[in-house]
């Protein structure tokens, strides 16, 4: 699909369930800061999804019921089967009931209505996860990496300090002493004489958090799922301009994949304002102009 606006969606691919669905849409409402609150429009989407998971679950239900309604008529039936006294017309009967339950054909079929119930559902919460929109990316994304640069800027100074040299140190700092994560999230509890080396551990952690939340879960699982608007190849418009506010600023990307955290404090040093925006924001901020977009 694609608009003149200079934004396209990736066609909709969707989770095998509703359940899975809302199961996907929790994940990335539990990894959010705490300092983060989810505005009231993804909030209803989380709820709507929600029902939509009880529904499909309800539906399995009444499937699993039918089954074992089934495997109950030829348990009596087995009964009858084995008295003795049984006449032969409710013997003959009762077997056709065993035999019945038991088919293929009756597997197949309550297999398939489940299948075909997952499906259903699974893009119903598909359609309501697509229905948000950009206001997942406003409501909950845009602010949790906001919370990210926010305190890798308060420690860029120590890390721009010492540059690729003083990282090491804090690196092999870590090993030696086997810092777990959730020391370096609460560096300003230990020993203050070690602070400088927690603070550029934490660096190294925000780092690696943006760049995952911009990355893989925006780029990779959002966008590509069809769950987040993208801009229009034809746009012309670097990508880099989704989560960088001025994309001229970036150092250059023969450090990125060595040097990352070091290559994201530059750039937030050199005004290069990391932040996520949509796809609409930046094609805007670019004036992409209508002619150069493909129309359906």
């Amino acid at each position: 699909m694609t608009k003149r606006d200079g934004t396209q969606w990736a066609p909709l691919k969707l989770y095998e369930s509703a359940q899975r669905t809302l199961k996907a849409f929790d994940t990335l409402l539990a990894q959010a800061p705490a300092s983060v609150t989810p505005s009231a429009a993804v909030t209803a989407c989380r709820d709507d999804l929600a029902d939509i998971a009880l529904e499909e679950a309800q539906t399995l239900t009444e499937i699993h019921d039918v089954k074992d309604q089934l495997a109950g008529s030829a348990e009596h039936a087995a009964h009858v089967l084995a008295r003795e006294d049984t006449p032969a017309d409710d013997r003959l009967a009762a077997l056709a009931r065993v035999l019945g339950s038991t088919s293929p054909d009756i597997a197949r079929t309550t297999r398939k209505m489940s299948n075909q119930a997952r499906f259903r559902h699974a893009r119903r919460a598909a359609q309501r996860w697509h229905a948000l929109g950009d206001e997942l990316l406003t409501g909950l994304l845009a602010p949790w990496a906001e919370a990210i640069i926010t305190e890798l800027e308060d420690l860029a100074g120590h890390v721009l300090e010492g540059r690729h040299e003083a990282m090491v140190e804090a690196e092999a700092f870590a090993i030696e002493y086997d810092i777990k994560t959730e020391d370096v999230a609460n560096w300003q509890l230990m020993p203050e004489r070690y602070h400088g080396h927690y603070k550029r551990l934490r660096a190294a952690e925000l780092a690696h958090q943006y760049r995952h939340l911009a990355e893989i879960i925006v780029e990779l699982e959002l966008r590509a799922r069809g769950l987040l608007p993208d801009l229009h190849p034809d746009s012309n418009v670097p990508r880099s301009a989704l989560i960088f506010a001025d994309p001229t600023q970036l150092p250059s990307v023969e450090t990125l994949d060595s040097r990352a955290t070091l290559w994201l404090v530059d750039a937030i040093a050199n005004g290069a304002r990391p932040r996520l925006a949509t796809a609409t924001e930046v094609a805007k901020t670019y004036k992409i102009p209508e002619t150069a977009m493909a129309t359906t």
